[in-house]
């Protein structure tokens, strides 16, 4: 009965996240607002020493597919030639190509030429929890959790917000369906040495969808709703690294494939919970709580 349960509560979460009709990212109308730091520069009294705004321009045929020409302007300060400080507007006479993307709807993957001319997978926007987002320096970054976040204009679109071990900041860690990551349209999502980048807003004819006003370029952070809940999967040290709210109680359990209980026990608040003591293989796991439920699968190597 335990096992029937459990499997019934993993089809019906994975058949739930197929039958949400997609959202594009890649459609004529929208542009996106990216600031960017340079701590090497030193302080900069409102944040960002530049900007640019990105836009979908059209289309083009490149390695035997059709993908979409990303435009760009540079964005200027109104109140040149005072510091890089707000209210900043677009100059059309610094348009550039910036990019060549693609985007496979029936996959939900968006794809993007690199520097080395190779088609490479940017986003997977039918990501499970526990999958891997992306590589840096050796860093792997996994969806850790997947929410249902409002647009301005009241519609949701599916977060997928990440864990990693660099220092990245936790409010910038996400990817979302039809906007793009919080690091911009196609940035990287991890900071190279003292330079970032931040999503400032995205529109599509006009109206704001996702961040603050366009013309301020302040960070979309304070539109994502937190997920105070984590769970990463530490394979080295064959553990589980749990965050909770302070104070929460909650259930973990691990599961073998068949279903079979092979470990339960309360956690609270921050901790860390050893799984040495089972043997190898691939495990599911479940925590439970007043409000939440966090599923993932696990692999425990000899």
């Amino acid at each position: 009965m335990t096992r029937l349960l459990l499997l019934l509560l993993l089809s019906l979460a994975t058949l739930a996240s197929r039958s949400q009709p997609y959202q594009p990212l890649l459609q004529t109308g929208k542009n996106w607002d990216v600031a960017f730091w340079n701590l090497s520069l030193g302080p900069n009294v409102c944040g960002p020493y530049a900007g640019e705004r990105y836009f979908v321009q059209g289309d083009t045929m490149l390695l035997g597919r059709s993908y979409k020409i990303i435009g760009r302007f540079r964005l200027f300060h109104v109140n040149a030639p005072a510091t890089f400080c707000y209210p900043y507007r677009p100059d059309s006479a610094t348009y550039a190509i910036a990019a060549f993307m693609r985007e496979d709807a029936a996959e939900r993957k968006v794809y993007k030429i690199n520097g080395h001319g190779r088609d490479t997978l940017l986003y997977h926007f039918n990501a499970a929890v526990g999958d891997t987002a992306f590589t840096f320096s050796g860093d792997v970054h996994r969806v850790v959790r997947i929410t249902d976040t409002l647009l301005r204009d009241g519609s949701t679109r599916r977060c997928f917000l990440l864990r990693g071990n660099t220092s990245l900041s936790a409010s910038q860690n996400y990817f979302m369906e039809g906007v793009g990551s919080g690091y911009g349209l196609f940035q990287d999502y991890a900071p190279f040495f003292e330079i970032t980048s931040m999503l400032g807003c995205m529109q599509r004819s006009g109206q704001l969808l996702w961040g603050e006003r366009c013309s301020w370029i302040a960070t979309a952070v304070s539109n994502l709703r937190s997920a105070p809940v984590y769970v990463t999967w530490q394979t080295s040290r064959k553990t589980l690294r749990i965050a909770l709210p302070a104070g929460e109680l909650s259930e973990l359990g691990v599961f073998h494939l068949s279903g079979q209980t092979a470990f339960v026990s309360p956690v609270r608040s921050d901790s860390e919970v050893s799984l040495a003591h089972l043997p190898p293989g691939t495990y599911l796991y479940r925590l439970r709580g007043r409000l939440h439920t966090e599923q993932g699968k696990l692999l425990i190597t000899p």
